[in-house]
């Protein structure tokens, strides 16, 4: 039975586990992955959940080292992976770009993908082609964070 909780415990996502540990509330993670997606989308930067928690002050660097440890290293995504909702769909729902931009930037994204370049997130690519601001991007990631505020699943 220990082996079977461990194995749970293994499978949780590193924010989720946090959370449980009270090592963190939902809100520093909806945070954490809020300043993610940020990274990525606005310096083509990846962050990892725990490098956050961590460079905010939210856990320490045992704490982080745990819940490694304890979660195998599994770490949330972007938040459109998890809402169902994508960032493209979101900035023409807003009125931000229209779908040909996002298109276009589809398109992009699929061409340096074959290239072998960095792959970049479709919001990344359309605040570097000029179709968003950086403002724009923020609201965008705030409607895919909202959706994320219900509880977390333990």
């Amino acid at each position: 039975m220990a082996d079977d909780s461990k194995e749970r415990a293994r499978n949780k996502l590193f924010g989720v586990r946090a959370v449980e540990r009270g090592m963190a509330t939902e809100q520093q993670v909806l945070d954490a992955l809020r300043s993610q997606y940020n990274a990525k989308v606005l310096l083509g930067r990846h962050l990892f959940i725990g490098e956050v928690l961590l460079l905010n002050g939210v856990i320490n660097a045992q704490q982080l080292s745990e819940l490694l440890r304890e979660t195998g290293e599994m770490h949330e995504e972007a938040e459109d992976v998890h809402s169902g909702r994508f960032f493209g769909d979101v900035a023409v729902e807003l009125g931000f770009c229209t779908p040909a931009q996002v298109f276009e930037a589809l398109n992009i994204q699929l061409a340096e993908d074959q290239r072998g370049d960095r792959h970049r997130l479709i919001g990344e690519i359309l605040y570097s082609m000029g179709a968003l601001t950086a403002e724009q991007v923020r609201t965008v990631i705030d409607h895919l964070v909202d959706r994320m505020q219900e509880p977390m699943q333990t």
